[in-house]
């Protein structure tokens, strides 16, 4: 929803908000501008900067008021949309274009019967047509462009696209639910700024607090069909709430089909449609029917990124995601300078191989020679098997270096072009160079105890690049508890021991432990999106 008539400051500057809905149906803002004027130019740049923003996703459909300004900027930005005109729009002005008319009050009930009494178009038809002579308006201008549009606004003409529950919501409740009590008229540019954030602060709050509740708390249901308890598990408790009233209606409904399109209605499954399901002995709803945003467990992905008015502490995964980011620009940033580092952080995340069967051909511990086949796996695609023969050779610095030789086994006939072979073996180089980006080139460590028995184990980090200036040393302690019937906890405590006369900042020790943390996050949700790792 987009509307430039909620608020005006004393400067005559519309505020102009992008208004939709999360998946507890509450209104939240997409994005807003302050314009100086309401043309179509200026409304176009509008829409081209929102869409900037959002990278240029447009939306399926949009309700406007009737502004033809608007409606041409409309058209000309956004691709083919379901333009729609806000019926609370329309029917606030009622009264104004009719004023002039003897029966005003009369013709007001009578268009108001007309729009919300008609159930199909034929009748909605009929009813303007009556309506319109029995008190002879084919005259009025303003009532006989409502009916060239009416497939614009009239609810049986808009029904067959999905509005998330906007076009049935006043669109003064919609701006009222963001911006009363933070901004008015005579707000000032600099308290609007600062009151827009404590505005946004509050509707991020409120959509946390329902996601935990939909999460900790279960709404009784209300009957015995097993269809409720579907929903009652998906659905967040508001959505839930609004089929239960579903569910109570179909006391007062007898159909045996349904002619409804899906029966969804605003996203919810309509009690005509459940009514038609229970006839034919359906207790499980089909999955067309269940709307993936009003699902609970529905992943958000503008809940993942830090603003000025969400730290990220009520979102767990979303402190994970911006670890990995920041991870992820440190290892871009040392890896862009050089075509092979950067190839070889690009060949390891456009890897998508979630199974991997493999099988061992040889090990020899004294030759450190290993060699092994994958057999099975996303990743051999034509090819029948994967050999891979891995030796390690001593270095001249002392070091190791890993020698990998490859052998491709097709299917029949199959011959692969030059190009899967290069992709191929930057696959391999990626894999066994993936430690190349790493900012510690030399790591000494000392054993300081190891109990195999109680999972413990406490090292000493004396020698190499994490040590930097400061410290003389950094001591680690692992512990492994058990948790739940095959799980377990990792505990880890560091000390960090100062180099003599240096002093280090609470900022820095911050920072040592936040990456800490995140090494352990990183792996935490790896295991947790790729199961199959464990084993």
């Amino acid at each position: 929803m987009f509307d430039t008539t909620y608020l005006t400051n004393d400067s005559a500057i519309p505020l102009a908000p992008f208004v939709g809905v999360n998946h507890h149906g509450q209104t939240i803002l997409l994005g807003c501008g302050l314009i100086a004027n309401e043309d179509t130019e200026t409304f176009m740049w509008l829409f081209k900067a929102w869409l900037s923003s959002v990278s240029g996703h447009c939306p399926n459909a949009i309700i406007t008021d009737q502004d033809k300004a608007l409606q041409e900027a409309v058209q000309n930005v956004i691709p083919n949309p379901r333009h729609q005109w806000c019926l609370w729009h329309i029917m606030r002005r009622l009264p104004e274009k009719v004023k002039e008319y003897d029966y005003a009050e009369q013709i007001k009930v009578a268009l108001q019967t007309v729009v919300y009494d008609s159930l199909t178009k034929d009748e909605f038809v009929d009813g303007w047509k009556n309506f319109v002579k029995e008190f002879n308006l084919q005259e009025n201008e303003w009532l006989n462009g409502l009916y060239e549009e009416q497939h614009r606004w009239f609810p049986a003409f808009v029904k067959d696209t999905f509005w998330a529950g906007l076009s049935t919501i006043k669109k003064g409740e919609t701006m009222n639910a963001f911006f009363d009590g933070y901004v008015n008229s005579r707000t000032t540019l600099k308290q609007f700024v600062e009151q827009y954030d404590q505005a946004l602060k509050f509707r991020v709050e409120r959509e946390a607090q329902s996601d935990f509740h939909s999460y900790s708390l279960r709404i009784a249901c209300i009957t015995h069909f097993e269809i409720e308890k579907q929903f009652q598990a998906i659905y967040t408790i508001s959505k839930f709430k609004e089929v239960q009233l579903e569910l109570t209606g179909t006391m007062y409904c007898d159909i045996l089909t349904s002619n409804e399109g899906d029966g969804l209605g605003e996203g919810i499954l309509c009690r005509h449609g459940i009514k038609v399901l229970a006839r034919r002995k359906i207790i499980k709803v089909p999955e067309k029917y269940i709307v993936s945003r009003w699902r609970k467990d529905l992943k958000r992905q503008y809940t993942r990124f830090k603003t000025s008015y969400n730290d990220l502490s009520n979102y767990p995964d979303a402190r994970r995601h911006d670890m990995m980011q920041q991870m992820f620009e440190e290892v871009a940033s040392l890896a862009m300078e050089f075509d092979d580092k950067s190839g070889t952080v690009i060949s390891c995340l456009r890897s998508q191989f979630s199974y991997v069967k493999q099988r061992v051909d040889a090990l020899d511990l004294e030759k450190l020679i290993y060699n092994y086949t994958v057999i099975e796996g996303d990743g051999l695609v034509n090819l029948e098997s994967v050999s891979y023969e891995v030796k390690l050779e001593p270095a001249p610095d002392g070091g190791s270096i890993s020698k990998v030789i490859s052998k491709y086994f097709t299917k029949g006939d199959v011959v692969p072009s030059e190009e899967e072979i290069k992709a191929g073996k930057e696959r391999v180089l990626g894999m066994t160079k993936n430690f190349a980006a790493s900012p510690f080139k030399y790591v000494k460590d000392r054993i300081d105890a190891l109990d195999k028995e109680k999972y413990y184990c406490m090292y000493t980090l004396i020698e190499g690049d994490p040590l930097n200036e400061k410290l003389e040393s950094v001591t680690y302690e692992v512990r492994f508890e058990g948790y739940g019937p095959r799980g377990c906890v990792c505990k880890v405590s560091s000390e960090y021991i100062a180099k003599e006369n240096v002093g280090i900042k609470e900022e820095e020790i911050k920072q040592g432990k936040d990456r800490a943390i995140g090494m352990y996050e990183v792996v935490e949700a790896y295991l947790l999106a790729y199961p199959l790792a464990y084993t």
